[in-house]
């Protein structure tokens, strides 16, 4: 039992410290110059819960749509939708950690369709749905 305990203390101390980061941009040889690319990744992390676009992003950034999708996915290694999803997921994490959220106004709130929605994408991202996270917390 006290092992499982120490687990789980090590769990959420390693979520706590670690998770909560901003996803920043892997930069491989090619695709967009830095300037671009890090003002397409503070617009995508600035509107997260609006309706965001490859369009949108696109033209904050002052290119077109086509080449930006190519370049972004060239310097990120994801289409700027996965990268939207999963800076999406690592949002919700933190808002949920917060304690102040359900899983359903998180998902709402950052333009999932709906729970399950979130949780899929959750899973894929960090491995377990999140209110298996949260139960982990609240045990802490």
């Amino acid at each position: 039992m006290y092992g499982e305990g120490l687990s789980t203390a090590l769990a959420a101390h390693l979520l706590r410290e670690y998770g909560a980061a901003v996803q920043k941009p892997k930069i491989q040889n090619g695709g967009l110059r830095r300037e671009k690319l890090v003002r397409a990744v503070e617009y995508i992390q600035d509107q997260l819960d609006t309706d965001l676009t490859v369009a949108g992003i696109a033209q904050a950034v002052g290119i077109s749509q086509y080449h930006f999708t190519k370049l972004f996915k060239e310097s990120t290694g994801q289409s700027p939708y996965q990268y939207v999803v999963e800076a999406r997921v690592r949002r919700a994490k933190e808002l949920l950690t917060t304690g102040r959220f359900t899983i359903s106004e998180v998902a709402h709130h950052l333009g999932f369709a709906d729970q399950s929605h979130l949780t899929r994408h959750f899973k894929r991202v960090f491995g377990l749905p999140p209110n298996t996270l949260l139960r982990r917390l609240q045990n802490f």
